[in-house]
Protein backbone atom coordinates (compact mmCIF):
# COMPACT_ATOMS: atom_id res chain seq x y z
CA UNK A 1 0.00 0.00 0.00
CA UNK A 2 1.15 3.47 -0.41
CA UNK A 3 0.73 6.62 1.38
CA UNK A 4 2.71 8.44 4.04
CA UNK A 5 4.15 6.25 6.72
CA UNK A 6 5.10 8.34 10.04
CA UNK A 7 6.28 6.59 13.44
CA UNK A 8 5.28 8.34 16.51
CA UNK A 9 3.24 8.54 19.52
CA UNK A 10 0.56 11.84 20.62
CA UNK A 11 1.37 12.34 25.00
CA UNK A 12 3.56 12.78 26.90
CA UNK A 13 6.25 11.44 28.83
CA UNK A 14 4.11 11.14 32.15
CA UNK A 15 1.03 10.14 30.57
CA UNK A 16 -0.41 7.07 28.05
CA UNK A 17 1.20 7.48 24.49
CA UNK A 18 -1.87 7.33 22.01
CA UNK A 19 -1.17 6.86 18.27
CA UNK A 20 -4.38 8.01 15.75
CA UNK A 21 -5.09 5.93 13.30
CA UNK A 22 -7.72 7.25 10.94
CA UNK A 23 -10.36 8.21 13.30
CA UNK A 24 -9.21 5.76 16.26
CA UNK A 25 -6.77 6.20 19.14
CA UNK A 26 -4.71 3.60 20.13
CA UNK A 27 -3.24 3.53 23.40
CA UNK A 28 -0.01 1.82 23.24
CA UNK A 29 1.91 -0.02 25.90
CA UNK A 30 4.99 1.58 27.57
CA UNK A 31 7.07 -1.58 26.14
CA UNK A 32 6.10 -1.46 22.42
CA UNK A 33 9.00 -1.71 20.62
CA UNK A 34 7.97 1.05 17.71
CA UNK A 35 4.15 1.59 15.47
CA UNK A 36 4.40 2.94 11.89
CA UNK A 37 0.90 3.97 10.67
CA UNK A 38 0.37 4.63 6.68
CA UNK A 39 -2.80 6.69 5.89
CA UNK A 40 -4.96 6.42 2.40
CA UNK A 41 -8.44 7.10 3.26
CA UNK A 42 -10.84 5.80 3.98
CA UNK A 43 -7.77 2.85 4.83
CA UNK A 44 -5.71 3.74 7.62
CA UNK A 45 -3.34 0.92 8.75
CA UNK A 46 -0.70 0.67 11.33
CA UNK A 47 2.01 -1.97 11.97
CA UNK A 48 4.55 -2.57 15.09
CA UNK A 49 6.59 -4.60 16.60
CA UNK A 50 5.30 -5.23 20.41
CA UNK A 51 8.90 -6.94 21.59
CA UNK A 52 10.74 -9.82 19.78
CA UNK A 53 8.62 -12.22 17.71
CA UNK A 54 5.61 -10.42 18.53
CA UNK A 55 3.81 -8.02 15.95
CA UNK A 56 0.48 -6.18 16.08
CA UNK A 57 -1.35 -4.52 13.18
CA UNK A 58 -4.24 -2.32 13.30
CA UNK A 59 -6.16 -1.04 10.45
CA UNK A 60 -9.40 0.79 9.61
CA UNK A 61 -11.86 0.76 6.57
CA UNK A 62 -13.50 4.02 6.94
CA UNK A 63 -17.40 3.78 6.41
CA UNK A 64 -17.58 0.27 5.24
CA UNK A 65 -18.60 -1.68 7.99
CA UNK A 66 -22.05 -2.36 6.48
CA UNK A 67 -20.45 -3.41 3.73
CA UNK A 68 -19.87 -7.70 3.54
CA UNK A 69 -18.68 -7.45 0.04
CA UNK A 70 -15.82 -5.25 0.72
CA UNK A 71 -14.96 -7.13 4.16
CA UNK A 72 -15.27 -10.14 2.26
CA UNK A 73 -13.03 -8.96 -0.19
CA UNK A 74 -9.96 -7.60 2.92
CA UNK A 75 -10.68 -11.02 4.24
CA UNK A 76 -9.93 -13.25 0.95
CA UNK A 77 -6.53 -10.55 0.97
CA UNK A 78 -5.59 -11.38 4.26
CA UNK A 79 -5.70 -15.10 3.90
CA UNK A 80 -4.46 -15.62 0.57
CA UNK A 81 -1.53 -13.38 1.45
CA UNK A 82 -0.31 -15.16 4.45
CA UNK A 83 -0.39 -18.41 2.56
CA UNK A 84 -1.15 -20.73 5.89
CA UNK A 85 -1.45 -24.29 5.75
CA UNK A 86 -3.76 -24.42 8.64
CA UNK A 87 -6.83 -21.96 9.37
CA UNK A 88 -9.01 -22.36 11.78
CA UNK A 89 -12.12 -19.61 11.58
CA UNK A 90 -12.64 -17.77 15.14
CA UNK A 91 -15.73 -16.19 16.35
CA UNK A 92 -15.52 -14.32 19.98
CA UNK A 93 -17.18 -12.25 22.31
CA UNK A 94 -15.30 -9.90 24.35
CA UNK A 95 -16.75 -7.57 26.29
CA UNK A 96 -20.16 -7.45 24.22
CA UNK A 97 -18.18 -6.88 20.66
CA UNK A 98 -18.11 -9.61 18.13
CA UNK A 99 -15.34 -10.40 16.30
CA UNK A 100 -14.80 -13.14 13.67
CA UNK A 101 -11.43 -14.27 12.27
CA UNK A 102 -8.87 -16.74 11.64
CA UNK A 103 -6.22 -18.13 13.40
CA UNK A 104 -3.28 -19.14 10.97
CA UNK A 105 -0.81 -21.72 11.60
CA UNK A 106 1.97 -23.58 9.80
CA UNK A 107 2.69 -19.73 7.99
CA UNK A 108 5.66 -20.23 6.14
CA UNK A 109 6.85 -16.22 5.80
CA UNK A 110 6.78 -16.40 9.52
CA UNK A 111 8.36 -19.31 10.33
CA UNK A 112 8.43 -22.80 11.88
CA UNK A 113 5.81 -22.39 15.26
CA UNK A 114 4.33 -18.70 13.90
CA UNK A 115 0.71 -18.38 14.36
CA UNK A 116 -0.49 -15.49 12.84
CA UNK A 117 -4.32 -13.98 14.51
CA UNK A 118 -6.72 -11.61 12.63
CA UNK A 119 -10.24 -10.47 13.71
CA UNK A 120 -12.60 -8.48 12.16
CA UNK A 121 -15.66 -5.84 13.78
CA UNK A 122 -17.61 -3.21 12.87
CA UNK A 123 -17.79 -0.20 14.71
CA UNK A 124 -19.86 3.39 14.06
CA UNK A 125 -19.90 2.16 10.32
CA UNK A 126 -16.23 1.53 9.85
CA UNK A 127 -14.78 -2.04 9.18
CA UNK A 128 -11.81 -2.64 11.91
CA UNK A 129 -9.08 -5.33 11.41
CA UNK A 130 -6.74 -6.23 14.09
CA UNK A 131 -3.70 -8.88 13.44
CA UNK A 132 -0.83 -10.39 15.45
CA UNK A 133 1.70 -12.84 14.94
CA UNK A 134 3.77 -14.57 17.52
CA UNK A 135 7.17 -16.03 16.17
CA UNK A 136 6.79 -19.08 18.62
CA UNK A 137 4.62 -20.44 20.62
CA UNK A 138 4.75 -19.03 24.29
CA UNK A 139 3.24 -19.10 27.34
CA UNK A 140 1.82 -15.33 27.11
CA UNK A 141 -0.26 -15.51 24.12
CA UNK A 142 -3.71 -15.51 25.65
CA UNK A 143 -2.21 -12.44 28.01
CA UNK A 144 -1.30 -10.76 24.69
CA UNK A 145 -4.58 -11.86 23.18
CA UNK A 146 -6.60 -10.60 26.07
CA UNK A 147 -4.17 -7.28 25.82
CA UNK A 148 -5.13 -6.80 21.79
CA UNK A 149 -8.91 -6.81 21.88
CA UNK A 150 -8.66 -4.43 25.01
CA UNK A 151 -6.52 -1.85 23.17
CA UNK A 152 -8.80 -2.24 19.96
CA UNK A 153 -12.19 -2.22 22.30
CA UNK A 154 -11.17 1.46 24.58
CA UNK A 155 -10.30 2.67 20.54
CA UNK A 156 -13.60 1.95 19.95
CA UNK A 157 -15.10 3.32 23.19
CA UNK A 158 -12.46 6.38 22.55
CA UNK A 159 -14.28 7.48 18.98
CA UNK A 160 -17.47 7.03 20.53
CA UNK A 161 -16.83 9.75 22.85
CA UNK A 162 -15.26 11.87 20.31
CA UNK A 163 -18.54 11.50 18.15
CA UNK A 164 -20.86 12.43 21.40
CA UNK A 165 -18.23 15.57 21.68
CA UNK A 166 -18.65 16.44 18.14
CA UNK A 167 -22.03 16.46 18.05
CA UNK A 168 -22.06 18.47 21.35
Amino acid sequence: MSGSGRPGYLGSMDGPKITKIGPYELEIPDFWSSITVREKPPLYVSNSVVGPGVSFDFAVLEGVGDNPAERAHMEAALLDGYGAQKVTPLDETFHGLHYQGHRLEQVHALGPGAIHEMYFVVAYGDLLHFAYSIGNAIPEEDTLRHLFFTMVESAIVRRGYAIVNEQN
